[in-house]
């Protein structure tokens, strides 16, 4: 059957068109993505910076797993850096604890003006992830995390999407509980992380991309 180079090339430039179309589509989400604040203000003219992005194989290294064993608990979890993502899994036991969490020292002064950290994440729908920001506090002798959740959209379960949240909205507590202590102060913050205790037994997994400070102007 003989070509017909009129419709050949006509398919052609359409099928051009469909993928320049949605090549753009997709950068415009991407960028939507990483500019937009979770009450809709942008970060764009925020001072912006990165903290991780998972692609220094010794620093991934730093990374260290807290699960519930630490008092007696059988969830497991792991943490595995694949192509420049950071996956934290395994698997949530509520028998005895119900708790994992994936931790990073840092240097005091690292997170130092901080008003919001960012982060580009895959979530399995399993709600609600929470950040960890360790400063010195204490409550009753005890050091406590200032935790915050992850606002993922249910809309985009296992979608990249970013998300952002508000160093004011951490919260202080001692395993899991909410305590009375001061606020987090970000300069003297020495240890971040992610956490899952959401009182489910059965398998997870969060990825993550890329981590930012964002500092007021």
């Amino acid at each position: 059957m003989p070509l017909n180079f009129h419709e050949l090339g006509r398919s052609s430039l359409l099928a051009a068109a469909f993928a320049a179309g949605s090549a753009l589509a997709a950068d415009a989400v991407d960028a939507e993505d990483q500019t937009q604040h979770r009450d809709g203000e942008s970060l764009a003219s925020a001072d912006r910076t990165r903290l991780v992005d998972f692609t220094d194989a010794q620093a991934n290294r730093q990374w260290r797993m807290v699960n519930d064993n630490v008092m007696g608990g059988r969830s497991l979890g792991d943490v595995e850096f694949i192509d420049g993502v950071m996956r934290f899994h395994g698997s949530i036991n509520t028998n005895g604890g119900g708790f994992s969490s994936v931790r990073l020292r840092i240097e005091p002064g690292t997170l130092a003006g901080a008003e919001a950290i960012v982060m580009r994440v895959k979530s399995d729908g399993r709600q609600p992830y929470r950040l960890m920001v360790m400063d010195d506090q204490r409550w009753r002798g005890r050091l406590v995390s200032h935790r915050g959740e992850l606002p993922i959209d249910p809309e985009r379960i296992g979608q990249w999407q970013t998300v952002t949240i508000d160093v004011d909205d951490l919260a202080p507590s001692w395993r899991g509980n909410s305590v009375n202590a001061d606020e987090l102060d970000p300069a003297r913050a020495f240890e971040i992380g992610l956490n899952l205790n959401d009182t489910e037994d059965g398998p997870f997994e969060l990825k993550v991309d890329w981590i930012d400070v964002v500092r007021g102007d």
